[in-house]
Order: C-alpha cells, then structure tokens, then sequence
C-alpha cells in the first residue's frame, strides 16, 4: 500500500509539473508580446506595437509578427517610420563552431517611409527615426549580442506630401545580409565584419553595394563600394522639379562611389553620370516663361559641359576630412566636369582609387612630407 500510494504521489507531482509547464508555454508569447509592446511603447518621442508572437524553444528562436513604429502626434504622417511583417530572433547556430553564443535577426518585407515636410527634416511633420537611439529597444529585444542581420524584399521611401505633386521615390526589393558584427571569426582582420545589399528604385535603377567595416568601434571604421546604374531620370521628376525647378523628358543616370572611414577621417567620392539628358519641353515649358528660361539655361549648361562623343555629363565630387566636418573639394570637382566634357568621358565604374588606408591621417602626411 504504501508503495502504491508513493506510486500515485509521484505520479500526481509529475501531472501538476507538466500541467505547469504546458501553461507556462501556452502564456510565455502572451507575456513576450507584452514584454515587446512595452518596450516599444517607451520609445522617445516614437509609439510602436507587434500583433503576436511565436515561439520556438528548442530551435532557440521567436518570431514577432506586424511590428509597426509611428511618430507621436504625426498627423502628417498617414505611413508608419517602420513596417515590418515578420521578424526572426533566434540563436545563431553556425557561431557555435567557434565558441560563441550570440544572435541572428531576419526581417522579412519591411517598410521605412522617411517624410520630410518641405524637404526639411527639422519640420514638426517630419519623419526620419534620425532622433533615436535604436541599438537600445533592439537589445532589449534581442538578449543575445547579434552577429548576424538581414532584410528580405524591404523597401525604403522618400516622401514629401506637401508638394504638388507630392514626392514618393524609393528603393525596393531590398535585400541586405550583415554578418560578423560580433567578431566571431576573422577577428584579426582590421574590418571583420561584412555588408552585401542590392536593391531596385523608382525609374529602373539597379543598386550594389558592398561595405567592409569594424561594427565594435564607437565610430565604425568602414570600407565601401557603391554603384547605382540605369535610373531613368524622368521618374524623379517630382523630386528634381520641386526642388531644383527641373523636370527631365529623357536621359538616364548612374552613380558611383567609394568611401572609406578610419579613427573618423574620411576619404573617398561620388561620381554622378548622366546621358542623353534633353530637359526642355517647349509644348509645356512655353506656358510658363520663367520655368523655361531656367531650364533653357540648365539646359545650355549641360549642352556646353557634356561630352559630346558620349553625350554624357558628368563629374567626380572628392569628399575628405573628418566625420565632424567632411568636406567637398569644390573646386577638383569643376575641374573634373571639365575633364569630362573635354578630355576624357569618365567611365560608368568604380575607380578603385580608394581603400581602407586611404582614410589613415598619418600615412597621408608621411607621403605629403616625401
């Protein structure tokens, strides 16, 4: 009897543990989800919130399902600072290999709409996400250190309701994969980790871009090369017409540049290329004199400065200093529209002029001393 009754005893202690157990995994999202709201709630001078939460345990990861951040008391903001459908939080087993225990995060079509009341971002109605510190909701979030991070089919925007038409340009089919950020591995190399992202825009545009970096600094010392190429010009016209009073018929734009970044000091450039641009419209721009005779003169510029065996204008902007106060060499970069026009048309491609030392202060003064 009394080993039955021991029997029973145990088994009676098992069923209520297991019964524990089941109820504490059947509320644990309910308790993530509002543990994530409350976060988010908190943010300065931004509101968010998720729909739900699953969870994985023995995979070691949860999924967030519809997040969405908004600027506080934006009424001109009729499209979230983010909008994310499905985000993945989970360990990163692959660094196990290498004895460390840290995370990964997956976003899978995520939205950032930027909103800038007449192109200026100091505006009440504005929306940037610039004023926020976000590394900090993300660790809260997130308890392991990340390692790795992606973005699948995102898609970045740029509006300003307020002008007529109102500006909507953006990239699409985002795809970025960060991986290294915690130095797991190659941690002898000055740059560790690793940025790969492509992407389309507005106008056909096809976007590469490919960044080397060291994440663990305070200022991150970076390395990047970047080519936007096929941008058909007479898509932005909203953009260029509201703030520069130019709208284009034809023509097609590309965009090169490299940079590197190291102890804050900067050297690198970006190398703007347009072909067959025609900018007047007299059927249109007739209506209107003033317009006209502005892009008659833009026009009788660009006619003047392009090559003419290539059709092209173009230039090479420098960019060096120190990230406090980098600074555009004016005056190289005249002399390079010049060069374009009358000696040489610059190629559609990365120079490959820049690399990480390029941005080392003292080696720079050592071959300046020589």
């Amino acid at each position: 009897m009394k080993i039955m009754h021991k029997r029973r005893k145990a088994f009676y202690t098992l069923l209520v543990i297991v019964i524990l157990l089941v109820g504490v995994r059947l509320y644990l999202p309910t308790l993530v989800k509002n543990y994530v709201n409350r976060i988010l709630s908190e943010l300065p001078e931004h509101q968010g919130s998720i729909s739900g939460v699953e969870l994985s345990l023995i995979q070691g990861s949860y999924k967030i399902e519809d997040m969405v951040i908004t600027k506080r008391g934006n009424a001109a903001a009729s499209d979230p600072l983010f909008a994310i459908p499905v985000i993945h939080l989970s360990v990163q087993w692959s660094a196990l290999r290498h004895g460390r225990i840290v995370g990964e995060i997956e976003a899978i079509d995520p939205e950032m709409n930027i909103l800038m009341v007449d192109g200026a971002s100091d505006k009440s109605g504005s929306q940037t996400g610039a004023d926020v510190d976000w590394t900090k909701p993300i660790k809260e979030i997130m308890p392991l250190q990340i390692n790795r991070f992606s973005i699948s089919n995102g898609k970045v925007a740029y509006k300003d309701p307020a002008q007529d038409p109102a500006i909507d340009i953006f990239i699409d089919d985002l795809e970025i994969t960060a991986t290294n950020f915690s130095n797991t591995e190659d941690s002898d190399h000055p740059l560790p980790s690793k940025i790969v992202a492509t992407g389309s825009s507005i106008g056909g545009g096809q976007m590469y871009l490919t960044t080397r970096l060291n994440a663990l600094k305070k200022i991150p010392d970076l390395d990047y090369e970047f080519k936007f190429e096929g941008i058909q010009l007479t898509a932005l016209n909203d953009f260029t017409k509201a703030y520069s009073a130019i709208d284009f018929e034809s023509g097609t734009m590309d965009m090169y540049s490299e940079m590197a970044v190291k102890n804050g000091n900067i050297e690198g450039y970006f190398k703007p290329v347009m072909n067959s641009i025609d900018i007047i419209d007299l059927k249109e721009d007739i209506k209107n004199p003033l317009t006209l005779i502005w892009e008659g003169f833009a026009s009788l510029v660009s006619e003047i400065f392009e090559n003419q065996k290539t059709d092209q204008f173009a230039t090479k902007v420098p960019l060096s200093g120190n990230l406090n106060s980098p600074g555009v060499k004016v005056w190289p970069t005249v002399i390079n529209v010049l060069k374009n026009a009358f000696i040489e048309a610059f190629k559609k491609q990365v120079d490959g002029t820049i690399d990480f030392e390029s941005a080392n202060v003292e080696s720079a003064n050592a071959e300046s001393a020589n």
